[in-house]
């Protein structure tokens, strides 16, 4: 059994491990299968976000997880937070990717809020951001549903790959808490 990072009412968040890599690029590597708030990376660049997504985890106590369903264990994303530098500043960047059969359910809405209040009270960050292309109103939707708000266009790079043009949003800490815990 893998170690649980955070839980929600159905969702088990789940550091990856070395072991998770090809599981990781199978996730991001299919847009048929998933989508996300977020920019997909696409072929060759695939494997070093993966990379990255396990080497984060060295550096940091947070990172992005595999997220289970716990009714059947089954794996439909990945979900979670990022050091991140865009236009010269560091944030810690909310991410999240679900498979597309297990979206419409509210599975995103419990991750984000699962994410957002494990960041703001056990972290203790003040703010995230996250990111998506304009021509993702579901994201923007979901990331409305999470409180965030739109701030401006910004482009940046992650491991040699540019994002031009992506939406930045912001959420800044004022709520409380939605049942997430830390096992």
């Amino acid at each position: 059994m893998k170690k649980v990072y955070l839980e929600s009412v159905r969702l088990s968040f789940v550091p990856p491990a070395e072991k998770d890599l090809n599981e990781i690029e199978a996730l991001m590597g299919d847009p048929l299968k998933s989508n996300h708030p977020g920019n997909l990376p696409q072929g060759s660049q695939i494997p070093r976000i993966s990379r990255r997504i396990t080497d984060h985890w060295k550096t940091h106590d947070f990172g992005t997880c595999l997220i289970y369903f716990r009714e059947n264990n089954r794996l439909i994303g990945l979900g979670g937070m990022k050091e991140l530098v865009i236009e010269e500043e560091t944030v810690i960047d909310l991410g999240l990717m679900l498979l597309r059969e297990y979206q419409k359910m509210g599975l995103g809405e419990e991750a984000g809020h699962a994410l957002i209040d494990h960041a703001f009270h056990f972290h203790g960050f003040s703010r995230l951001v996250a990111n998506t292309d304009d021509n993702n109103p579901a994201a923007k939707s979901l990331l409305t549903k999470w409180g965030f708000k739109f701030v401006r266009l910004v482009n940046y790079e992650i491991e040699g790959i540019p994002f031009q043009n992506s939406q930045l949003w912001e959420l800044k800490r004022k709520h409380s808490s939605r049942g997430a815990t830390r096992p």
